[in-house]
């Protein structure tokens, strides 16, 4: 899936807080490429990128995203190690066991598995609590279970349960970037609808950074990381984008008129994975896995 840049509404990513996870060099935003692929970079990844889930009718997006990416940095850190990992994780553990009620940057957080939760938290309890397994354990069923299961069957008895990533100082830490942090390229304010936010004042206030400065942040968060999490507002439109293939590529851009009212579009947030960025005809685009 092909997404225009100014999509980004609301990320998430995964900081490098490991010193094991430092495989290639840094580079900061004005040294970074036109366009980059992880999906292109094998020699460094080994088997990390799987082909898409199709999560069908569940809206288990934040499952399927945070261990997508999380899995992808779990393969990179250890490649070539004798504790690689080499099988893709599963978002069906995820869906059926992440259920802890946990009060979480002022929030109270319950994941809802197929109905619904937050890409934060799932990390949080990724890295500190539930852990994951290999996708082989625990495949896409199609829905969520009652029951929290974390034993591979018969079928998988050599698949590995990564039981808080089995470090001290986890892999993963979260970084969180709010909408109303950024100025989005949509005049609001002319459109005759405001965003609005509240501060700890219970104050009205408006974004302070352009779109712009918040995509070369990403884009170096992603280059010298990993593949990362974005949550969006997807809307009527989202549904009927079809991506097209090789130099055939689609663009999906946002519709101003969704944005600026979103219940009458049908309008919900969702979650992917950002594996790169690339330019065609002048339109900067993300490399989306939806």
């Amino acid at each position: 899936m092909i997404a225009h840049a100014s999509l980004l509404i609301v990320v998430l990513v995964i900081s490098e807080t490991f010193a094991r996870l430092t495989f290639r060099p840094k580079v900061n935003a004005a040294s970074l490429p036109t366009t980059w692929d992880w999906r292109t970079r094998s020699q460094e990844t080994g088997t990390a990128f799987t082909s898409v889930l199709d999560q069908g009718g569940c809206g288990g997006c934040w499952a399927f995203s945070t261990v997508d990416a999380a899995g992808a940095w779990m393969q990179m850190a250890t490649n070539g190690t004798s504790e690689a990992v080499k099988a893709p994780m599963s978002p069906q553990y995820q869906l059926d066991c992440d259920k802890r009620n946990i009060s979480y940057y002022g929030m109270d957080v319950t994941q809802a598995g197929c109905e619904g939760g937050l890409i934060l938290t799932s990390y949080r309890e990724l890295a500190w609590e539930i852990g994951t397994l290999e996708n082989q354990c625990q495949p896409f069923t199609g829905g969520q279970h009652s029951k929290c299961t974390n034993k591979c069957d018969s079928t998988a008895a050599n698949a590995k349960n990564y039981k808080k990533w089995d470090n001290e100082a986890n892999y993963y830490r979260p970084i969180n970037f709010w909408l109303f942090d950024y100025d989005a390229d949509v005049d609001y304010r002319s459109a005759g609808k405001a965003n609005k936010a509240h501060n700890q004042n219970d104050d009205y206030y408006w974004p302070l950074v352009k779109t712009s400065q918040l995509a070369d942040v990403f884009k170096e968060i992603i280059y010298n990381c990993g593949p990362s999490s974005v949550a969006f507002k997807s809307c009527d439109s989202f549904q009927e984008y079809k991506s097209g293939s090789g130099n055939n590529i689609n663009i999906y851009k946002e519709n101003i008129n969704e944005m600026i009212d979103p219940d009458r579009y049908g309008c919900g947030g969702h979650a992917v994975t950002i594996y790169g960025w690339g330019v065609k005809s002048g339109v900067e685009y993300w490399i989306v896995k939806n």
